[in-house]
């Protein structure tokens, strides 16, 4: 491969990944999940067929840009945290971890790979590549089919998700005794379904909304207006 073609299939790669993070995040749900992680089971196996093609090369590589599923692996972990209750410093762990690993697979990825090509050639990296994506399928799998209730759907919504933490929540689940004073008294604690609705009324209260509007409109209003905000 020699010129502007090593470019082009980098450029195609990202291009892939570009749109592969997107569609997983628009179009949220176990199905598109699914499609961005089989895609590197037919990219690796189509270099694997046509190893020596660069048209075909390149195309797997577009393919292969959408394994970029990490922002739905977060819209997961996110769901799970509110299903389950998870209090916020232990979500924040949970998400930092995922990061650091992410990060470290990145890294190890990158660099194992480079090993492989110098020692065994492409078709190492095919197999390897085949490998680890049919391997992700089967954990997806695993995941999705206990919790199909959530999933059922190509795109999940948060009427999904609201309806699947009524389904989970039973009486006085959410009743937390705390000690105080000469006694004990009960303190509420938000269920899941609560939280969900939180968060969305949060989300779309007429402040949020406006501020979202002033930023993209560009508006920088008053001075008054800045220091609200």
């Amino acid at each position: 491969l020699t010129g502007m073609v090593p470019a082009c299939l980098f450029a195609s790669y990202c291009l892939g990944r570009l749109l592969g993070a997107s569609f997983t995040s628009s179009l949220f749900g176990i199905y598109s999940m699914m499609i961005g992680t089989c895609s590197g089971v037919v990219a690796h196996a189509g270099i694997l067929a046509a190893p020596s093609d660069p048209v075909v090369f390149g195309a797997m590589l577009f393919v292969a840009g959408f394994t970029e599923t990490v922002t739905g692996i977060n819209i997961i972990m996110k769901l799970e945290c509110i299903l389950q209750g998870i209090p916020k410093n232990d979500e924040t762990r949970v998400f930092r971890c995922h990061f650091v690993s992410v990060t470290a697979g990145a890294v190890g990825a990158y660099t194992g790979g480079g090993v492989l090509y110098d020692s065994f050639g492409i078709h190492a990296i095919a197999w390897c590549g085949l490998a680890c994506s049919a391997v992700q399928v089967l954990v997806l799998l695993a995941y999705a089919i206990p919790r199909r209730h959530l999933y059922r759907k190509c795109v999940t919504r948060a009427k999904d998700v609201m309806a699947e933490a009524k389904r989970k929540e039973k009486p006085n689940d959410f009743l937390d005794v705390a000690g105080g004073g000469g006694g004990s008294k009960a303190r509420e604690v938000r269920s899941p379904v609560e939280e969900i609705e939180h968060a969305m009324s949060a989300f779309l209260s007429e402040e949020n909304l406006a501020k979202q509007d002033r930023a993209l409109s560009g508006y920088k209003g008053m001075p008054d207006d800045r220091e609200e905000t």
